[in-house]
């Protein structure tokens, strides 16, 4: 047992590969002040967008707290139950004098997400999170890595995942330092994309006959798991079987996915990962800094855009928005209706101003200030300060950036609070004026004067007949100027608000491409910061 032991590690050790000296910058990000490089790590947080999982990548390093190394199995478009045999092969122990976890562990259930852990004894009672079983192990690390400076040096230092898939398991994969993603379809894993920021790597598992198979490439490497699991099942048979143990391991391949899993400590996985976040970010920097030709194209189509737009909305201006508002003072409210409808002015104002205050206008600009953000999220700009600065009647004032869009809505809103309801109390002023200082008088007087002076009634009625006329037409005048002046003052209302959003759009466009250079300037600078904070 003993000469097999000593083979099976010596077999071990040749096979695996050696690890990869430390490069300058991953050493020196192995001595940077850990302090320092989380301040850099929160600039970065607040500076860049949250652009291939660049946020939780940054939240691993950050909140870190257990000190694990935490690596993940993915399944890369296959089903779960046809690479399982990857996590047997990587836990297989079989000089272990102690397997009743590996037993249980094998015959482990693939509805939830399986956690391995290291436990000083293996509890068969497992713990059932949410979505993830979890599994505490007596489980080792090949005595290869332990003796490997850079390397996972024991079990305690790791925890293993394998998910069911990638989509459904982001939870657990983002709280990881590495991703193993593991496929038994050579076509997919040829042809199918992998698109993941984090630190990964991708196995083909095959058959044992198609082990040696030479066709591998940078992107995959081929392994057989269930060549591993074979020779881990003859070696536990018998330690006379141990030359084919030796040959099976070998042809497996498996000490690939062994170095991907444990041939890097916390320090290495976390440089790695560092690696990667700075990759992200530099590429944002550089799309940034070279979407210079992109905005010059968009300036051209923009300024196109809004002097169509703004011969449109005076086109609905003149149009759609006027005859509303004469329809209103001619149709829906004239003057002779105050006498019985006085009191629906304000909602008869109010109703042609919610429905036809320029509502293609408003589509269009909405459609305008959506196209600039949309061009500025695609091209990675930072978001708008909580304030921007709006031109109106000649000068610069500061509003919200939510107050831009909401213009049209504010300026009809300002419309109907305040002309509508002027309107309304001059109709109703008006009317009680005609009523009460001249019909009312010059109908009740001449009846009074019938009845106790002797009036004729011919008399009587050339008096009444006159007062209604006078006050019909005094009403009719004073609606007329009334109507006339909340038209004026609608239509001035419209022309000042197209003006302001004219000029919202382009200064949208210049505050977008302003805070962009500042961005991208110090984003630059914060990704500097970083390095220099790691070369320390």
């Amino acid at each position: 047992m003993l000469a097999a032991r000593r083979l099976a590690t010596r077999g071990l050790r040749a096979l695996s590969t050696a690890t990869p000296a430390a490069t300058p910058v991953l050493q020196a990000s192995l001595n940077a002040n850990n302090t320092a490089r989380n301040e850099r790590l929160n600039d970065l947080r607040r500076a860049f967008p949250n652009t291939d999982t660049l946020h939780s990548r940054i939240d691993l390093l950050l909140h870190n707290s257990d000190g694990k190394v935490r690596v993940a199995l993915v399944p890369f478009h296959v089903h779960r139950n046809e690479v399982k045999g990857v996590l047997d092969a990587v836990l297989a122990d079989p000089l272990s004098s102690d397997l009743e976890w590996y037993d249980a562990l094998t015959n482990r259930l693939l509805g939830k997400n399986t956690l391995v852990a290291y436990a000083p004894s293996f509890d068969k009672n497992t713990i059932t999170h949410n979505s993830l079983v979890e599994y505490g192990v007596n489980f080792s690390v090949p005595k290869t890595y332990t003796e490997t400076a850079g390397a996972v040096q024991t079990a305690e230092e790791i925890d293993i995942i394998e998910v069911n898939n990638y989509k459904d398991s982001q939870e657990h994969l983002w709280a990881c330092h590495r991703h193993i993603y593991l496929c038994n379809d050579a076509r997919k894993a040829y042809t199918k994309p992998l698109v993941d920021a984090y630190p990964h790597d991708l196995f083909l598992d095959v058959e044992p006959a198609r082990a040696g198979d030479s066709s591998a490439s940078a992107k995959v490497e081929i392994i057989s798991s269930a060549a591993a699991n074979q020779a881990n099942a003859l070696l536990r048979e018998s330690a006379a079987n141990a030359s084919e143990y030796l040959a099976l391991l070998k042809q497996s391949r498996i000490d690939r996915v062994l170095d991907s899993v444990f041939g890097r400590d916390l320090a290495r996985s976390e440089a790695d990962v560092l690696k990667t976040i700075i990759r992200t970010c530099e590429v944002i920097v550089d799309k940034e800094e070279e979407v210079t030709f992109d905005i010059s194209a968009e300036s051209a189509s923009i300024t196109k855009q809004r002097q169509k737009w703004s011969a449109e909305a005076h086109t609905e201006l003149q149009t759609t928005f006027t005859n509303a508002l004469k329809e209103l003072a001619n149709s829906k409210i004239p003057w002779w209706k105050l006498y019985f409808k006085v009191d629906e002015v304000h909602q008869a104002a109010s109703e042609t101003l919610f429905y036809y205050f320029l509502p293609r206008t408003q589509d269009r600009f909405e459609y305008l200030l959506g196209r600039i953000d949309q061009f500025a999220e695609e091209h990675h700009f930072p978001p708008l300060p909580a304030s921007t600065p709006v031109e109106t009647a000649g000068a610069t004032t500061i509003a919200k950036t939510e107050d831009i869009s909401a213009m049209f809505k504010t300026s009809r809103d300002d419309i109907i609070s305040e002309l509508a309801v002027d309107l309304h109390n001059t109709a109703l002023r008006e009317l009680l004026k005609n009523l009460v200082g001249v019909q009312l008088p010059l109908v009740v007087l001449p009846l009074l004067g019938v009845y106790f002076f002797d009036y004729s009634l011919y008399a009587a009625g050339s008096v009444i007949a006159l007062g209604l006329a006078v006050g019909a037409s005094r009403l009719q005048k004073a609606w007329l100027k009334a109507t006339t002046h909340f038209t004026n003052a609608a239509l001035d209302r419209a022309k000042r608000t197209i003006e302001q959003c004219e000029r919202g759009i382009w200064l949208r466009w210049e505050a977008q491409i302003k805070n962009q250079r500042v961005a991208a300037a110090s984003r630059r600078e914060i990704i500097n910061d970083l390095k220099k904070t790691l070369t320390e």
